[in-house]
């Protein structure tokens, strides 16, 4: 390989690891803005104009373009009775494909959070599962594309994940 041909595939190289390291920052982005009240000023422009998250059980749905995106997180207390929370996302598989404009994702979530339980009354409680992530780069910026969850685990924090794995959810 002359020496043309090894500065390319180097390029290449780093490219994707830089395309690796900006989308962990937008996940982290995302989650910080998540914990910031589910602010739909940081989080709508994070994501491309035709993208949609996919909900699985308990919270079932897709919701799909900016605006229905807004509505969803100004609205999230009501349409799933969270009220607070703290993502945590970890093990990312992340893969930058050939054309270096488009990517997915696989991440864990460990969430701590609030609800309302049967009664109506707060309680903390324990979320987990997976998030599998599509990106494109948009004008030299990660967006995503589409984010699809899927809950394994959303407990009462006195109950641990022993009696109850998937609680019924009781927005308010």
């Amino acid at each position: 390989m002359d020496l043309t041909r090894k500065v390319e595939a180097l390029e290449r190289r780093l490219g994707r690891l830089e395309d690796i390291e900006s989308i962990k920052q937008l996940r982290w982005d995302y989650s910080r803005a998540c914990d910031d009240n589910h602010n739909s000023f940081r989080l709508v422009p994070m994501f491309v104009p035709d993208a949609e998250i996919v909900f699985h059980p308990p919270f079932s749905g897709v919701v799909r373009g900016h605006d229905a995106l807004k509505d969803m997180f100004d609205h999230n207390a009501e349409r799933n009775g969270i009220t607070w929370t703290l993502h945590y996302y970890l093990q990312p598989l992340i893969t930058v494909h050939e054309d270096q404009l488009t990517a997915d994702a696989t991440w864990y979530l460990w969430e701590l959070a609030k609800m309302p339980n049967h009664k109506g009354e707060e309680e903390p409680v324990w979320v987990a599962g997976e998030y599998f992530d599509s990106y494109v780069k948009d004008e030299g910026r990660w967006k995503f594309k589409r984010i699809e969850i899927k809950l394994r685990l959303l407990s009462p924090y006195q109950d641990g994940w022993v009696k109850n794995m998937i609680r019924k959810v009781h927005p308010k």
